[in-house]
């Protein structure tokens, strides 16, 4: 009795695949086989929940001086929004409360020359829960 050649028979050809892909790349073949082409690691799915937990700032580079404001989008169930302006050494140099989404800085209130400083809003929600901007910039005129 002759026996069909291997390839024509598919119990014996699943199991050749099998071992071959087995010594070439161990479980690998198998992740790889079954990823969806829409795949998203962990990692970016973090990064994607912690960028929409944030505060929009709506313009994030502010130039110091008259007339200066910082604005920043709305937050559904935002009973008010703390924002605090940091001088380079982290220190607290302005912080005020606000319900509105824009708030005019001080006339006086300035960088040195050549100096950049950090501002950033804090919205408390009605839930009791808050919500962080990431920095924006304020520099000197």
């Amino acid at each position: 009795m002759t026996r069909a050649p291997i390839w024509t028979r598919p119990g014996a050809f699943f199991v050749v695949a099998l071992t071959l892909a087995a010594a070439l790349g161990g479980g690998a073949w198998w992740q790889a086989w079954h990823a969806s082409p829409n795949a998203v690691d962990a990692e970016t799915l973090r990064a994607a929940a912690l960028a929409a937990d944030r505060i929009a700032l709506l313009d994030a580079d502010v130039t110091a001086g008259a007339g200066a404001r910082l604005t920043w989008r709305a937050v559904p169930g935002a009973t008010r929004y703390h924002v605090e302006v940091l001088d380079a050494a982290g220190d607290v140099v302005h912080a005020a409360a606000t319900r509105d989404t824009t708030m005019a800085l001080p006339d006086t209130l300035r960088p040195p020359a050549g100096a950049t400083w950090e501002w950033s809003v804090r919205a408390r929600l009605a839930d009791g829960g808050t919500r962080r901007s990431d920095a924006g910039r304020l520099r000197a005129p």
